[in-house]
């Protein structure tokens, strides 16, 4: 599959219009052409690795916060171009959940509550 069809793809299952599908495939493209091969480098490293969290996702939140803190490339796209370069979906799913921290908050929450339980 080429990278215009994963594009297709992907922006198949997304929520836009044809003409806000259009613009989001351009964007896409301009940083994929910018760093799309250095992306498939790095998600190819992360699996020849052995896996030290499920699905990989350890090895992807650190190519998200890569991505987001030192490219400035903003999470959601940041999450479409490592799709698109390959990752694992159940893991990148994972390590974007976590690095938006709704995730954190959540077993946060239940700790303190389990916690609470003990306490009474």
């Amino acid at each position: 599959m080429t990278i215009n069809q994963s594009i297709d793809a992907h922006l198949e299952t997304t929520p836009l219009a044809d003409a806000q599908k259009v613009k989001a495939k351009e964007m896409i493209m301009q940083y994929w052409n910018v760093i799309g091969e250095e992306l498939v480098g790095m998600v190819d490293k992360a699996h020849d690795r052995p896996k030290t969290t499920q699905n990989n996702y350890g090895a992807y939140m650190s190519i998200l916060a890569f991505l987001t803190k030192d490219c400035k490339i903003d999470s959601p796209m940041s999450a479409v171009l490592l799709k698109l370069a390959g990752c694992d979906r159940l893991g990148l799913a994972t390590a974007y959940k976590l690095s938006q921290g709704d995730y954190r908050q959540e077993l946060y929450s239940k700790s303190v509550n389990n916690l609470k339980r003990r306490v009474k």
